[in-house]
């Protein structure tokens, strides 16, 4: 019976010992891919051939393998196999690029090994620069007089919080291609403008910048038709 017992206890250390030493590493670090990301890898110090990965956040799952789940294909980067020589550390990428303030959080790493799960987790936070939520620039435009009775239209483009604050270029595109500028504005977060002389099928667009992310760039447009 003793020798049972200890032939448990040892086993039952055993299997919690092999249980912690198997708990994945996650590693974040940032780099510049379009504008700011995060990457997080999760993995081991040795290639892992067996394994599946699963990334959640606090409220979704995100990706499974290689697969997005739930999250922006256009933000949102998974791939498994992959190395981190310095780290020395393999496993699934995520990579979140043009990063927004609400990508701050934990991000939870499940890795599956037959019938062994175990979760890893990694932090993103203290994001200093980060653009605008993909949805932005936002235009709208009305139509009024202005104090010389005259009829105009208001074109305003927001740009959505981010730091530091975009660039914001309006201009009006004619119907013989021409693209007139129509006001500049660096470092805000909205523009807007008086147009006066319209002619039909007019193109008002906004064009977005950051001074600091030199390949970023999204535009909206409006296209005002005149009956």
């Amino acid at each position: 019976m003793f020798s049972t017992i200890c032939t448990l206890l040892l086993l039952s250390l055993y299997v919690g010992y092999i249980t912690t030493a198997n708990q994945p590493i996650v590693i974040t670090w940032s780099s510049d891919i379009n504008g700011p990301a995060r990457n997080l890898l999760c993995g081991f110090p040795d290639p892992c051939n067996t394994c599946t990965f699963k990334w959640i956040s606090s409220t979704k799952i995100l990706a499974e393998d290689d697969k997005l789940i739930d999250a922006d294909s256009s933000r949102y980067h998974v791939n498994s196999g992959i190395c981190h020589s310095e780290q020395d550390l393999c496993g699934s990428l995520l990579q979140i690029t043009n990063l927004i303030k609400d990508d701050e959080g934990s991000y939870t790493c499940e890795v599956r090994n037959g019938t062994h799960l175990s979760q890893g987790v990694g932090t993103v936070d203290d994001i200093a620069q980060y653009l605008p939520p993909i949805t932005y620039p936002q235009c709208r435009f009305h139509s009024g007089l202005n104090s010389n009775n005259m009829e105009t239209v208001t074109f305003n483009c927001t740009g959505g919080q981010a730091y530091p604050p975009v660039n914001l270029v309006l201009t009006v595109k004619r119907q013989d291609g021409q693209e007139e500028i129509l006001t500049v504005e660096l470092d805000k977060i909205s523009a807007v403008t008086d147009v006066t002389h319209k002619t039909s099928n007019d193109i008002f667009i906004c064009h977005m910048t950051s001074h600091l992310f030199t390949n970023f760039y999204r535009n909206c447009m409006l296209n005002l038709s005149i009956p």
